[in-house]
């Protein structure tokens, strides 16, 4: 590694300061972009084939950052008909266009490949390929995008990124140190997502077995004999904004599909327009999603705590209050349980590709313990504080993950940059300070 004879070498705006011998460049100076070809929907859906069609849906098939397979597979003499560019292995693929351009997310093609109008190909002239990826995953694209209500980037703007040129040797040191500890420290993210999955799965399991321990004891009875009323909301043509002065705000279904009652989730009611009282929420109230694009996202439920908000209902969710002898948080909680909740599946088996609804009758119709109304308020703090343990120790393991990536991310700032010798600092400890339990 250099020593820096000379101080502190040249700072990329983007990146930082570099290595004191190393020069800089910009990506159109070190390689060359390949264009995507358009895919035909008469040419998808062939799981085999001579080549790979790469699409960005494809992007989480890649096995440490490379990319050798995809959904799609066409033979050459369907890439010839479709005028297509196969790209060689050791291309750095990103997205162009759409949500997924900000997502800053780099596959390196591990095989000779097509890929789809939507992304492109950066080919190196020469050095390490998985330099190149490893240096563009820091590049995001979220600041040299094209305005518009489409994010999108051209090949010019991403020709013009300034970039270090490390020497081929020292590109090649630096690939391989990341892909030891970046592969380490991806692991322990994983085994930090699967950490949280089985706290969840703890959750739906012993919320289920109590519902079921309920229902055996005490039976069962419809919704409807405890609602008083029912009632979904409107839907005002509404600020997404919290310039607005006004008071009122109609919340989104992002406030409730959580499970948790977030009232900031919300579009103010615009000044001209008198907010209907009948769709004010009080605390207490049961608010439940009845659209989505997915089963497991309708019937989602939270009692609301408005902490003096002036909240009203939007037309995608449901208001529902109890008669007043039965608690709104235990009623909740057997909603969001298993067994409860398996109605939401079974009405909308088969159902894709559309906004599934749930009508207020099917939420009527759901069959609930019939705990009397003294044991509900014990029964309900009792499940309360299970949850609250198990939520604890998830706000853990995720603040370990982030750190994580955190991590993550200025290992390979510094490993690119040429911040320190990589050739001496395999084995350093990339989980200091990283919370472990």
């Amino acid at each position: 590694m250099n020593t820096r004879p000379d101080g502190p070498g040249p700072t990329i705006d983007w990146l930082g300061q570099l290595d004191g011998d190393w020069p800089t460049t910009t990506l159109g100076r070190v390689g060359r972009f390949h264009m995507g070809t358009t895919f035909p929907h008469s040419f998808q859906g062939k799981t085999n084939g001579d080549i790979p069609f790469i699409k960005v849906s494809d992007f989480p098939l890649a096995d440490r950052g490379i990319l050798s397979t995809a959904n799609n597979w066409v033979s050459a003499t369907a890439v010839r008909h479709l005028g297509g560019r196969i790209l060689p292995r050791g291309c750095v693929l990103y997205p162009r266009v759409g949500a997924a351009l900000l997502l800053n997310q780099r596959r390196l093609t591990g095989r000779p490949c097509v890929v789809d109008d939507n992304v492109r190909g950066f080919e190196p002239y020469s050095g390490d390929p998985r330099y190149w990826r490893y240096l563009m995953t820091l590049l995001d694209m979220g600041k040299i995008t094209n305005p518009g209500p489409v994010p999108s980037v051209s090949e010019t703007q991403v020709a013009a990124v300034r970039v270090p040129l490390p020497p081929p040797d020292e590109q090649r040191r630096i690939a391989d140190f990341l892909d030891a500890e970046t592969t380490r420290i991806t692991a322990l993210m994983d085994a930090r997502s699967s950490q949280l999955r089985c706290l969840e799965q703890l959750w739906d399991a012993r919320l289920a077995n109590k519902v079921e321990e309920l229902i055996a004891i005490h039976g069962l009875i419809p919704l409807r004999r405890v609602v008083t009323s029912l009632e979904q909301g409107w839907s005002p043509q509404c600020e997404d904004t919290e310039s607005t002065s006004s008071e009122w705000a109609v919340l989104k279904t992002s406030a409730v599909s959580t499970g948790r009652f977030m009232p900031l989730e919300h579009k103010r009611l615009p000044n001209d327009l008198e907010p209907d009282l009948r769709y004010q929420i009080a605390d207490g109230d049961i608010l439940m999603t009845r659209g989505s694009g997915s089963p497991a996202h309708v019937g989602v439920a939270t009692v609301a705590k408005t902490g003096g908000r002036r909240l009203l209902l939007s037309d995608l969710l449901y208001r529902v209050r109890l008669d007043q002898a039965w608690s709104p948080e235990f009623v909740t909680l057997l909603l969001g349980s298993l067994p409860v909740r398996g109605f939401a599946s079974l009405l909308f088996r088969g159902q894709s590709g559309q906004t599934i609804k749930l009508r207020a009758e099917d939420v009527k119709s759901i069959d609930i313990p019939n705990v009397p109304v003294t044991l509900q308020s014990g029964i309900a703090s009792e499940l309360l504080n299970t949850q609250l343990s198990i939520e604890e120790a998830k706000k853990v393991i995720r603040q370990s993950y982030v750190l994580l990536g955190e991590r993550r991310q200025a290992l390979i700032t510094a490993a690119v940059t040429g911040q320190f010798d990589v050739s001496t600092a395999s084995g350093r400890n990339v989980t200091d300070g990283v919370p472990t339990s």
